[in-house]
């Protein structure tokens, strides 16, 4: 498949608790791109559903799911957006928040989806993590928020399986951005880069 057949995409990358989802649903209402959650995207499955229960157990202990489960969900997710028309491929950009998640789900993506840009929402301090993704639970009443045993899972699964991944992406399309900031400054420096890259397209 060639790259004009192929979804373009931005990602956000980073740990648990970096401020992906709030930085996604922003550039989204911008109307950037079309932002996708693969957490979102797992919670909406039917619970009773094979799916479902797959999720709510890796969910509760913390785990990922499992790669090629990840992919075809995320597909046919696609899939979906596409047949109802409120997705096409030459026209619409992607705000991919939580997937790829994995190096083998990076291989698994490449055959529809081209990476335009990635940001990496760096956050040097885990307490801050735990912090904010405490305030989360009580926001949105998540209950893989509200424990942190849970959450330090979460996050060493990110320390293990998912911070080697940007090695798979050539370093011109990744940009690190200080995620201990304000989402107001993150949000503009982001902004900056891609209207900075409209002028020189």
């Amino acid at each position: 498949m060639s790259p004009l057949e192929k979804f373009r995409a931005i990602l956000l990358f980073g740990p648990p608790g970096s401020g992906k989802g709030s930085v996604g649903k922003v550039l989204s209402f911008l109307q950037i791109g079309m932002h996708i959650s693969s957490g979102d995207l797992f919670r909406s499955l039917p619970p009773q559903s094979k799916m479902g229960k797959l999720f709510r157990e890796k969910e509760e202990l913390g785990l990922l799911v499992p790669d090629e489960i990840s992919i075809t969900i995320f597909e046919q997710h696609l899939e979906r957006l596409a047949r109802k028309h409120r997705l096409q491929k030459k026209e619409d950009l992607l705000i991919l928040d939580g997937i790829p998640r994995t190096e083998k789900q990076v291989d698994l993506l490449q055959k529809n989806i081209e990476v335009k840009n990635i940001f990496y929402l760096h956050v040097q301090n885990t307490d801050t993590l735990v912090k904010r993704i405490g305030r989360r639970a009580k926001a949105q009443k998540r209950t893989d928020d509200q424990n942190r045993a849970v959450i330090q899972t979460r996050i060493r699964e990110y320390e293990e399986k998912t911070a080697s991944i940007l090695k798979k992406y050539p370093s011109s399309l990744i940009t690190t951005i200080c995620a201990d900031q304000p989402l107001a400054n993150v949000l503009q420096t982001i902004l900056n880069l891609l209207l900075n890259e409209e002028k020189h397209e």
